[in-house]
């Protein structure tokens, strides 16, 4: 059976960042219109979040896991822009752009950007993002105009040979993020010419809080042991789902905008159960199926949680390994002479829930790598040699295994 406790982050944190929730609180239900190509958009980075958990969670069943589906696809996405072929292919399937063109797709962003940050005024949703490039690395303006027109991105030039560059970047990070995500850079390998980030912080309180007082110490049904946890209740009118498959409750951020969504397996049902038949369809359902009960009792336990993981083997287990490949990818909408591909997508996420709301944050970043023959990496057993150049004669040959001997 899967960790309950890391569903319900993740089912929380997808809520979080990917839902506007419907609640008695709002007077007005309807409060941004998309058209059904943004709807699309939208149902698509759902189902996107949703297959990225099963992976994740079928690699470390019984850990935490934290993930903003959000923040991964918003910087995917910006990189989409520059893709072409089959690269540009895999990236629609893995992210479920199929059918969709790059205006529509793009248009999306930026109507979600925009409406986001201001759905609730008093819940705090920020979200940035940028463009760092070596300098004088050539890059097409089309790519760089549609980031910045479409994802308010910002671009950076600077110096990647330059170890006062990493600061920089994880000083935008930091920055904003409210110090809760301090770093997405720890080194800048030669090969890179370019980073996409995008950076999300959220912070929400309850439309109606846990009294501290209440909070007592409870046992927790880990996998591996039972825990002690400090556990929130509460007891009022409150939003709940109960199915054939799944229970949940609801629980509103400030005016309602933004929900918290803690869900477990139906009676007689596994969370592998649940994870198998999640998907956006349902998840429409499920939404729609939400009651409020009154008098309702809700123990909940405070967490916090941090999470970073490099994202090559996921991406490329949905489908998207081209775009990792240095000898097939096509990135020739960011530089057509320079044969760019994916080295790096690595994400980090932090929550923290406790009496009064939550507060989160992620960071995905896109490491570009240049391929090209006339960089070498000797980072691995090589052969050396000294010739004499006229005669040829080889006057030592070598073997390097440890280069430190």
């Amino acid at each position: 059976m899967m960790k309950t406790s890391a569903i319900l982050l993740l089912m929380g944190m997808g809520s979080l960042m990917l839902s506007c929730t419907e609640e008695t609180e709002i007077v007005d239900p309807r409060p941004v219109s998309l058209t059904p190509k943004q709807q699309q958009v939208v149902a698509a980075g759902n189902d996107f979040g949703f297959n990225a958990l099963r992976t994740l969670l079928a690699e470390s069943p019984d850990s935490n896991l934290l993930i903003s589906p959000f923040s991964i696809s918003t910087a995917l996405a910006m990189t989409l822009n520059g893709a072409e072929g089959a690269t540009e292919d895999a990236m629609r399937n893995v992210l479920g752009f199929q059918g969709l063109s790059t205006e529509e797709v793009n248009a999306t962003f930026r109507k979600l950007l925009d409406y986001l940050p201001s759905a609730d005024p008093v819940v705090t949703m920020e979200i940035a993002n940028s463009i760092w490039h070596h300098q004088g690395f050539s890059i097409v303006p089309a790519f760089l105009q549609e980031n910045q027109d479409n994802f308010g991105a910002s671009v950076y030039p600077a110096d990647f040979s330059n170890p006062a560059t990493v600061g920089l970047i994880n000083d935008w990070v930091s920055a904003s993020t409210h110090g809760k995500i301090t770093s997405i850079v720890d080194q800048i390998p030669p090969e890179v010419v370019m980073y996409l980030i995008n950076a999300l912080y959220f912070q929400g309180d309850w439309t109606y809080a846990f009294d501290t007082e209440k909070t007592q110490t409870a046992v927790f049904s880990a996998p591996s042991m039972d825990i002690t946890v400090e556990m929130m209740q509460q007891r009022s009118r409150m939003d709940v789902l109960e199915n054939s498959l799944v229970r949940a409750v609801r629980l509103p951020y400030g005016q309602g905008r933004y929900g918290f969504i803690a869900l477990l397996p139906a009676e007689g049902k596994s969370m592998d159960e649940v994870l198998l038949g999640l998907n956006q369809q349902d998840w429409g359902e499920w939404m729609n199926q939400f009651v409020a009960i009154d008098d309702f009792q809700l123990y909940l336990p405070k967490f916090h949680l941090s999470w970073e993981k490099e994202l090559n083997e996921l991406l490329t287990s949905l489908g998207m390994g081209i775009a990792f490949d240095p000898a097939l990818a096509d990135f020739s909408g960011i530089n057509p002479s320079i044969p760019l591909y994916i080295s790096e997508v690595k994400h980090k996420a932090f929550m923290d829930v406790n009496e009064e709301g939550t507060e989160a944050a992620a960071v995905t970043s896109v490491g570009m790598g240049y391929n090209s023959v006339s960089m070498l990496r000797f980072d691995e057993p090589f052969l050396c040699f000294i010739v004499e150049r006229y005669t040829g004669l080889v006057v030592f040959s070598g073997f390097v295994t440890h280069p430190g001997d």
